[in-house]
């Protein structure tokens, strides 16, 4: 029987933090890691279902940076890409963007992001944050928001 994933992160966001034009599903509520074995789970969850495809109008990126002990930058990036013809889920590394090596899962209110800790250079501390990037352009006038989990600095984990 396959061990108990551990968590690593559970972190919880304030509601409705992510700016008055932007969506529900563009709000940003939790943010945890998980590690089974050699898979990182990481999981953020919005305050309302995503849509499969957003409108045709509409762009949003969900992502979730990785830091190694003492950078500045993120080192790794598991990133959502939303678009009118759907999801699309990206690795950015230190040398890069790679094809994602893991599964990448929508469920309900929930952008669950599965792959293995070697993909991230078998990292085993570091910190860690999220974000959550929507815009709608209109004929007129176009709109954007924005949140941040949490919402300044990052938080730090180990396995």
């Amino acid at each position: 029987m396959p061990a108990s994933p551990a968590t690593l992160v559970d972190l919880a966001d304030p509601t409705g933090d992510q700016g008055k034009d932007g969506p529900a599903y563009a709000d940003g509520l939790r943010l945890q890691l998980e590690s089974s074995g050699d898979q990182l789970t990481a999981t953020v969850t919005m305050a309302a279902t995503l849509p499969a495809k957003l409108a045709s109008s509409e762009v949003m990126g969900i992502g979730v940076d990785l830091y190694r002990p003492g950078g500045s930058e993120s080192d790794y990036q598991l990133f959502a890409d939303g678009e009118p013809d759907g999801w699309y889920a990206y690795l950015d590394t230190p040398t890069g963007f790679t094809r994602y090596p893991g599964t990448f899962d929508l469920v309900q209110s929930r952008v669950v992001f599965t792959v293995p800790w070697s993909a991230l250079g078998d990292i085993r501390s570091g910190q860690t944050s999220a974000f959550v990037d929507w815009s709608r352009n209109g004929a007129t006038t176009s709109v954007a928001s924005a949140d941040h989990i949490p919402d300044a600095g990052r938080v730090s984990f180990s396995r």
